[in-house]
């Protein structure tokens, strides 16, 4: 190998029993990491789904909910603003599934052809059921380049270690 800091990766990594620091990664690429078990600020257990006659937003799962939400409830507003698909639609529902411990909401919901005003705190603490990975909300152009280079296929060749002769390699 040409560099012995990558011999040492990979006797640490890949042939020793220690996990990489993967959240430092995560961070660089502008990623959040939750891992499983640990418990996050929410409104309840809510899950959506997308109509899609209308394109909107479905109540599909309301568990345990503050705000009174009821599957089948067509969710139109958040804080006053527009739940729509578009291009700002992942900075809402963030708001809505990733609140801050005690943030307040406000939905405006169509329920069966009425219009109600919903209100409510982040009281609920949800556990994680799984390793999770989410785009952090507000990447910087660093964590944006650092994504780009290392999840854009190139065609032009790279670098890859020569492993012909590692004690790992077998006849």
């Amino acid at each position: 190998m040409t560099y012995p800091e990558v011999r040492e990766l990979l006797a640490r990594y890949v042939e020793g029993e220690e996990l990489p620091p993967c959240e430092e990664y995560f961070e660089k690429m502008g990623w959040d990491y939750t891992p499983k078990g640990s418990r996050y600020p929410a409104y309840g257990d809510i899950l959506f789904t997308v109509d899609r006659e209308t394109d909107k937003f479905l109540v599909y799962r309301a568990k345990k909910d503050v705000l009174g939400l009821k599957k089948g409830d067509t969710i139109l507003r958040v804080n006053g603003e527009p739940f729509v698909r578009g291009d700002d639609y992942s900075r809402l529902f963030r708001t809505v599934l990733r609140p801050e411990a005690n943030a307040e909401i406000t939905l405006e919901v169509n329920r069966g052809g009425e219009t109600l005003t919903l209100t409510g705190r982040a009281t609920r603490k949800l556990k994680v059921e799984y390793d999770r990975i989410e785009n952090t909300a507000n990447p910087t152009e660093e964590q944006l380049a650092f994504r780009k280079y290392f999840l854009t296929p190139s065609r032009r060749g790279g670098a890859a270690p020569d492993v012909r002769d590692s004690p790992g390699q077998q006849e």
